[in-house]
């Protein structure tokens, strides 16, 4: 069981960058950041350090395809799984809706770090709720 998750991670993890760098060339960013967020909670949880520098890794990919600053995605990630990952957990009490509660998160984090490097327009935003709700489904039903 704990190698399927693993190789599911490994599958998953492989994919991600192949994606974003293809649509990163047809001009719809869809980078999947909150699924490797959940990758990148779930192995520091488990202490799976080898996957989770894959994992860093893949952000920064996806950070050098967006046009994001380097390990902004990664302190994202650390500071949402440190500070405030632990208090929803203790306030929301179904699995499934504080995984939801978390990427929407880490989009919100994301979102207000992205008006300090960019110009916000509304392609961001629209952008934004498509990745999250893609995120979405592929936590609840994939990973």
């Amino acid at each position: 069981m704990k190698n399927d998750i693993i190789n599911r991670y490994l599958v998953f993890l492989i994919f991600i960058p192949f994606i974003g760098i293809l649509f990163s060339f047809h001009f719809i960013p869809l980078f999947l950041a909150g699924s490797i967020f959940y990758i990148f909670k779930e192995n520091l949880k488990y202490q799976r350090y080898y996957i989770l520098i894959l994992t860093i890794f893949i952000f920064n990919i996806i950070e050098v395809t967006q046009g994001f600053k380097l390990f902004s995605l990664t302190l994202v990630s650390i500071f949402l799984y440190i500070l405030i990952l632990p208090y929803i957990k203790k306030v929301i009490s179904s699995s499934v809706i504080t995984e939801i509660a978390n990427i929407f998160l880490f989009y919100l984090f994301l979102f207000i770090i992205l008006i300090y490097m960019k110009d916000p327009d509304k392609f961001l935003y629209v952008v934004l709720m498509i990745n999250l709700f893609i995120d979405s489904i592929l936590v609840g039903f994939v990973l």
